[in-house]
């Protein structure tokens, strides 16, 4: 397994964090079991998000031909994107551009989580 050398090396590296691996094929809850992070392995999310977004748009009266039309362009935008995204941060030509910009997404993203996050505890849940 290729996973433990490397926790090995980090834990080395970071002695002031505690490191633990744990394996099991259960669904886990992060926050309700303890867990800082976690690694899953299988069908990412995403996928699961697109294949429920491209069955709200072709349903059973859209003919074949337009189903076969909206999947091949989810497909191919999907493909596409994917490959920007490792093109820009594997770039090498780029990736001190990234690496500068790196705390200023990072800084971005979990405001925007933290407004969600409140959002949801702002959030009454209907009885």
């Amino acid at each position: 397994m290729r996973l433990t050398p490397a926790l090995s090396a980090f834990a080395l590296e970071y002695p002031e964090i505690e490191v633990q691996l744990h394996l099991t094929e259960r669904p886990i809850h992060l926050v309700e079991q303890g867990f800082d992070a976690m690694i899953s392995f299988g069908d990412p999310p995403d996928s699961r998000l697109i294949v429920s977004l491209f069955t709200q748009l072709a349903g059973p009266d859209v003919a074949m031909a337009a189903q076969l039309a909206q999947g091949l362009f989810i497909a191919v935008a999907h493909v596409l994107w994917f490959a920007l995204v490792a093109w820009f941060f594997s770039a090498p030509a780029l990736q001190p551009r990234a690496q500068a910009m790196r705390p200023w997404i990072d800084k971005s993203l979990g405001g925007v989580l933290m407004g969600l996050g409140l959002l949801l505890i702002g959030t009454a849940v209907p009885q």
